[in-house]
């Protein structure tokens, strides 16, 4: 049986960051890889993002909406404030990238929305101007 879910999040959208890795010395003495992320607004973004899709999923009963193996389809719209030098009726053709954003949407959603990101098999994605900043998610299970 299929299910969907849409909701809206207002907050300012985060891309994914580039990761850095660096070497610690860990307890057992032996050099490891650590990994962070470079971009300090991503958590707070997808924190923020999280907590109103477990609340909307919640709602309804299913968390997450797809169980591993489900294909879910995804259209998400991200709203950014639009600069006093983009001309009128511009679209956002700039920074942050569709994909980075994407990619901290999708990390945001996993295990609330969908067991693993991997299960996206549709995706629909716009960056408009608009405020308040914002973004509009509707997801979905698809027919195997």
């Amino acid at each position: 049986m299929p299910f969907q879910i849409a909701f809206t999040c207002y907050c300012t959208p985060a891309p994914q960051g580039s990761m850095k890795a660096f070497n610690h010395k860990g307890r057992d003495g032996k050099l490891h890889a650590r990994l962070t992320s470079d971009n300090k607004k991503t958590m707070p973004y997808r924190h923020a993002l999280a907590q109103v899709a477990l609340v909307e999923a919640t709602k309804i009963g299913i968390v997450p909406l797809a169980v591993a193996g489900v294909p879910v389809g995804l259209d998400v719209t991200w709203h950014l404030r639009k600069p006093k030098s983009a001309k009128k009726n511009a679209l956002p053709a700039k920074k942050p990238d569709s994909d980075k954003l994407l990619r901290s949407t999708n990390d945001a959603l996993t295990g609330i929305i969908w067991h693993d990101d991997a299960q996206v098999v549709r995706v629909q994605a716009k960056k408009v101007y608009g405020e308040p900043e914002r973004v509009e998610i509707l997801a979905y299970t698809m027919e195997g």
